[in-house]
C-alpha cells in the first residue's frame, strides 16, 4: 500500500476483508522481504447503466473485485492491467457496499485456494454476494 492509500484510511478498508478471507482459507501470509507470496487485491467499478424492462428496469453497477497472488519478484515484472488472478463480478444498485466487498473477496480468495492462481485471469459470478 502507499503512502496516500494508507492515510486516506484505503488500507483498512481493503486489507481487513483480504487478511480475514486469507485465513479462512487457510493462505495465512508471511510478512516482510521473505514472504512466499504477495497479494494484490485490485477493485473497480463502471459508471452503471440500466438494467431490465418496465417496472424492473434497474440502475445497476457492474463491481469486480480481483485477487492475484506471487511472488514478490513475479508480480513486480507483470505490468499493471496484465493481472492474473480471479476476479470475482457483481451488478449491485451500490457499488461502494463494504459486505458485498467483503463476499466478492472471499469468493476469489476461497477459489485460489481451491483451484490455485490461474495462469491467466478467471472471472467468477459473485452474484451470490448481493445484497437486497
Amino acid at each position: 500500500m502507499t503512502g496516500p492509500q494508507v492515510s486516506s484510511g484505503l488500507a483498512s478498508h481493503l486489507l481487513q476483508p483480504l487478511t480475514a478471507a486469507l485465513g479462512r482459507a487457510g493462505l495465512v501470509p508471511r510478512g516482510g522481504p521473505d514472504a512466499e507470496y504477495a497479494v494484490i487485491v485490485d477493485t473497480s467499478s463502471d459508471v452503471g447503466a440500466w438494467y431490465g424492462t418496465g417496472s424492473a428496469r434497474r440502475w445497476l453497477y457492474t463491481r469486480e473485485v480481483l485477487i492475484d497472488m506471487g511472488s514478490q519478484a513475479a508480480m513486480e515484472k507483470r505490468p499493471y492491467g496484465a493481472r492474473r488472478g480471479v476476479a470475482s463480478r457483481l451488478r449491485t444498485p451500490d457499488e461502494d457496499r463494504t459486505d458485498e466487498y467483503a463476499c466478492l473477496v472471499d469468493l476469489a480468495v476461497a477459489d485460489i485456494a481451491a483451484h490455485g492462481v490461474p495462469k491467466r485471469r478467471r472471472t467468477i459470478d459473485g452474484a451470490a454476494c448481493a445484497r437486497p
